[in-house]
């Protein structure tokens, strides 16, 4: 990528199913402080940031910066797919980290140190994109929107 290529970064969190995404939380209680029954309402949060709601996003985005590059950073191998198929197609350079990478972090190493290093990278580089699409319901994006110094937007469904 030439330098002063303009980046689009998309940070979605979509994993609607918690016992993926927080491997040993079925152990815990349900109704403890870190169990299933208060995560409810995460669900509702994640199932309104579906990539679906971010591509729309992102193309307005790539009508402001036609020679932008897309880097996509999610919780769900749909969503990098997805927007691949979507824009690559018309001439778009979108990106992500290794699928094979991420293919490890699935189940109990998800949280493990390994996939921590891979999840900073990814929070780094999103850090300096031109344009932050995030979501709601993230750690990751309260932090990035301290931080990130560009044009910031919220890519779920308000």
């Amino acid at each position: 990528m030439p330098p002063g290529t303009p980046i689009i970064g998309a940070h979605v969190r979509m994993l609607v199913n918690l016992t993926a995404d927080i491997p040993g939380i079925e152990k815990t209680r349900k109704d403890s402080i870190n169990g299933l029954d208060r995560m409810v309402e995460a669900e509702l949060y994640r199932r309104n940031c579906h990539i679906r709601y971010f591509l729309p996003k992102i193309q307005e985005a790539l009508k402001k910066f036609p020679s932008a590059v897309v880097f996509v950073a999610s919780d769900s191998q749909e969503a990098i797919e997805m927007s691949a198929r979507t824009f690559a197609p018309k001439g778009y350079k979108v990106f992500h980290t290794n699928l094979m990478l991420l293919a490890i972090c699935r189940g109990e190493l998800r949280r493990g140190a390994f996939c921590s290093q891979l999840a900073l990278a990814e929070f780094l580089f999103l850090a300096t994109a031109d344009v932050l699409i995030t979501s709601h319901w993230s750690s990751t994006t309260q932090i990035l929107s301290n931080i990130h110094d560009g044009y910031h937007v919220n890519g779920c469904r308000t």
